[in-house]
Parts: structure tokens; C-alpha cells; sequence
């Protein structure tokens, strides 16, 4: 997978996502949240893969919300946090509900 926020790599038959914003944090923002998605769909779909592990680049796993992106909306916030949370929402959902290991480090 080529993302730029979220980078996936399989070592062992272990799916590693990394948050990959490690300059702000791995705030996620509406980019982040769509290839969280997409990783976690991928893991919960390859064979090869039997157990996922989570981590953040750099100090943290995650400050949370991209509230420098978020502040940038105005008017819009409201659709835009509605964007973010439906993908994070069904990223976790996926990860959560699959059928092997996950562990968030």
C-alpha cells in the first residue's frame, strides 16, 4: 500500500500499521483517517497477515484530532469532523472485529 500518513508493511505474517505524521503528532486528519481505513480493511482481508500491530513514527502513537486541520475548516468543521470520524470509525471497526490479533503499541 502507498500512503503517506499511514504505512503498512508485513513482517512474519504481522500486518504493522504506522501512523505516520510524526511532526504533528500522528494528528489525524481526514487523509490519515481514509488510509487508516483502507490499511485496516487490508489487514482484515489478507491471509497472509494473522495478527496486526498498531504504533505511532517518532515520540507519540497519536495526540488525537488534527486540531490545526480542523481549525482551518470555519464554516465547514462540521463536515469535515463528520468525514474523520466515519473513517476512524469504520477503521476501528474493522480492526476490531476481524479475526485475528490486534495490538495497538
Amino acid at each position: 500500500m502507498e500512503n503517506k500518513t499511514v504505512v503498512l508493511s508485513i513482517r512474519n505474517n504481522v500486518g504493522i500499521i504506522f501512523l505516520n505524521r510524526p511532526e504533528a503528532g500522528n494528528a489525524i486528519d481526514l487523509d490519515m483517517a481514509k488510509e487508516l481505513m483502507a490499511a485496516a480493511i487490508f489487514c482484515s482481508e489478507n491471509e497472509e497477515i494473522r495478527a496486526v500491530v498498531i504504533t505511532g513514527e517518532g515520540k507519540k502513537f497519536s495526540v488525537g484530532g488534527d486540531l490545526k486541520t480542523f481549525t482551518k475548516e470555519g464554516k465547514e468543521i462540521g463536515s469535515l469532523l463528520k468525514n474523520v470520524t466515519a473513517y476512524l470509525h469504520q477503521a476501528i471497526s474493522y480492526l476490531t472485529r476481524m479475526n485475528k490479533p490486534l495490538m495497538v503499541q
